[in-house]
């Protein structure tokens, strides 16, 4: 089990929730939402207190990944403030991008049963993950 896929099973067992709203509650972060045009989100700390500001505009699947997305910043490096996620950085190949992405994406599908009868694409939709996250199924 590689590192990404460790903090996300040890997230789930230590909260009980593979909800990222919840267990970032959980975790005193206080979440956000502004209007951020283009960005879709952004994780920070200050003075020890961890924030997660998401964009207001976003429907509630997106939210929610992003939300997960953020998360796995503020679990995997919670001393590192983030650059602004970008709608065009999905897929982005920065290395602290792509584990949050993987973090997002296994958080998010953690209580969900890939059948065999399913596509990747079928299954991500089932979970409210963006198609863009089919890699790290």
């Amino acid at each position: 089990m590689d590192y990404v896929s460790r903090c996300v099973k040890d997230t789930v067992t230590t909260y009980k929730t593979s909800n990222p709203f919840e267990i970032a509650s959980q975790k005193g972060i206080i979440i956000t939402e502004s209007p951020l045009g283009e960005t879709l989100g952004f994780y920070m700390m200050r003075r020890r207190t961890q924030f997660i500001t998401l964009n207001s505009d976003m429907n509630h699947h997106i939210k929610r990944f992003v939300c997960a997305h953020e998360l796995g910043h503020a679990i995997e490096y919670p001393l590192c403030n983030t650059s602004f996620l970008r709608k065009t950085t999905l897929t982005s190949i920065n290395k602290i991008e792509v584990q949050a992405n993987k973090f997002a994406t296994l958080l998010l599908a953690f209580n969900h049963n890939f059948e065999p009868w399913m596509t990747k694409r079928h299954f991500l939709q089932l979970c409210g993950i963006p198609i863009e996250m089919e890699r790290f199924i």
